[in-house]
């Protein structure tokens, strides 16, 4: 079920791209858009992977995953340089759910590991609150 299949990709775009919301209310959004293999969704994946925080990464692998292009294997390939151990079997299964199911079938959820716990593990940093944030 898709709740925001019938949403016009511009208003998707204008949400998902709004960098003043936060990333979890962003993430349906950017998920329609990787379903639809909108690779505008890429620039967006590749901010949130560079604020490093939790949410932001969390995000950014599931809907990466989602996408599921070359470009987005790609993005989710070279996070692969950065991780070992548990962490790089993690990220493994979401490359293997990507490629297995092919381009936009996928939420990027390993069956026994969210990307939340990939991103707790990777030492994303907490998003500090709003009235903290310069």
């Amino acid at each position: 079920v898709r709740p925001l299949a019938r949403t016009s990709s511009p208003v998707l775009s204008r949400v998902a791209t709004c960098s003043d919301l936060h990333p979890l209310l962003r993430e349906p959004s950017l998920l329609e858009l990787a379903y639809r293999g909108d690779d505008r969704v890429l620039d967006v994946c590749s901010e949130l992977l560079a604020c490093g925080d939790l949410d932001s990464v969390t995000v950014a692998v599931t809907v990466l995953g989602a996408l599921g292009s070359d470009s987005a294997l790609s993005m989710l390939d070279s996070l692969l340089t950065r991780v070992d151990g548990e962490d790089r079997a993690l990220l493994e299964c979401v490359l293997a759910q990507s490629s297995h199911t092919g381009h936009g079938q996928t939420a990027a959820r390993a069956e026994d590991h969210s990307p939340l716990q990939t991103a707790v593990r990777w030492g994303a940093r907490p998003r500090a609150p709003a009235h903290e944030q310069t």
